[in-house]
C-alpha cells in the first residue's frame, strides 16, 4: 500500500502543475474509486428511481469536481474532496425527490371515476350484522328509533 499512497502524491503533484493534464486526472480518479464507493455506501435511504450506481456516477462527478478546484492550500486532498462528493450525491437525491409531473397529468391522475354510489356506500358502511351480536343490534335499532321520536317531536312541536 504505501507504494500506492507514493504513486498518488506524485500523480498529485504532478497534476497541481499541469490541471489541463487529463491522463494524470483520469488515473486519480481511478485511485480514488475506491473512497467514492465507500461513500456512495454511507447512503442508505435515496428515492427508488435511483440505483447505488446513479450515486456512484454522481459521486464520480464530485470527485471531477473537487479535483479541477482544489488548491493546495496545506490540508489534505481528502478532507477537501469528501464533502464535495457527498454534496453532490446529496443534490442527486434532493433533486430526485421533487416530482415534476405536469398538473393536467396529475389532475387526471387524481380525478375520481364514474362511482355508483350505491356500492360506494355498501363498502365504506360497516356490516352491523357482522360486527354485532343480535342482541346489540336490537339496542341500536331500540335506540334509533327512540332518537328518530324525539327528533319527529321537536320538529313537528317548531315552527320553520
Amino acid at each position: 500500500m504505501p507504494t500506492d499512497e507514493n504513486r498518488k502524491k506524485e500523480l498529485f503533484q504532478e497534476f497541481l502543475k499541469n490541471k489541463k493534464n487529463l491522463e494524470i486526472r483520469n488515473q486519480l480518479i481511478e485511485l480514488h474509486y475506491p473512497i467514492v464507493h465507500k461513500l456512495v455506501n454511507k447512503f442508505k435511504h435515496y428515492p427508488s428511481l435511483l440505483q447505488k450506481q446513479d450515486l456512484f456516477q454522481e459521486g464520480i462527478l464530485g470527485l471531477i469536481k473537487a479535483l479541477d478546484n482544489y488548491q493546495d492550500e496545506g490540508y489534505d486532498f481528502l478532507a477537501y474532496a469528501k464533502p464535495a462528493i457527498k454534496f453532490e450525491i446529496q443534490e442527486l437525491i434532493r433533486k430526485s425527490y421533487s416530482s415534476s409531473v405536469p398538473r393536467t397529468i396529475h389532475r387526471k391522475k387524481n380525478k375520481p371515476d364514474d362511482i355508483d354510489f350505491e356500492e360506494w356506500e355498501e363498502a365504506t358502511q360497516p356490516k352491523w350484522d357482522e360486527i354485532l351480536t343480535p342482541h346489540q343490534l336490537w339496542l341500536k335499532q331500540a335506540h334509533h328509533d327512540i332518537f328518530v321520536q324525539i327528533l319527529t317531536k321537536k320538529f313537528n312541536g317548531s315552527t320553520i
